[in-house]
């Protein structure tokens, strides 16, 4: 792509210029691995209440590569992207497709839209509580 040729070197040559001390690989993996575990774990007890039992791990893989598509999509949180994937991959592993898509909606309800909710009440409480207008957020 024309826009990227300039980009390309420089960052290719930052990128394999850096280096990071392994302590500091390791708890980069860890902040990333913890919260898609225990979004797995998620996915677990959503399936055990439908009366379905799956290893944690295949529910992990399956947690990962949806989000990730999800991401690639552009879509905001990967909306619609990633419950198809979902979905899609849980099928795959010998769920009824009913089953799945039931599953991966109430999970998204659990941890995505959930969080998103409060989120939005937050902002809805300090919006009011505060002048938005006056206070200066960013100096």
């Amino acid at each position: 792509l024309p826009p990227l040729k300039g980009l390309s070197s420089g960052f290719l040559e930052t990128f394999y210029g850096t280096s990071f001390p392994k302590s500091v690989l390791a708890k980069s993996f860890l902040v990333t691995a913890v919260p898609w575990i225990l979004d797995a774990v998620v996915l677990y007890l959503v399936l055990l209440s439908l009366g379905l039992e799956m290893p944690v791990i295949a529910l992990a893989g399956v947690i990962s590569i949806s989000t990730i598509i999800g991401v690639a999509s552009s879509l905001p949180g990967g909306i619609g992207s990633m419950e198809a994937v979902a979905s899609l991959l849980l099928t795959s592993l010998g769920i009824a497709g009913v089953t799945a898509v039931a599953a991966i909606l109430i999970f998204r309800a659990a941890t995505f839209w959930f969080g998103s909710l409060l989120g939005a009440l937050s902002f809805l409480y300090i919006s009011r509580k505060y002048d938005m207008r006056a206070e200066r957020l960013f100096k």
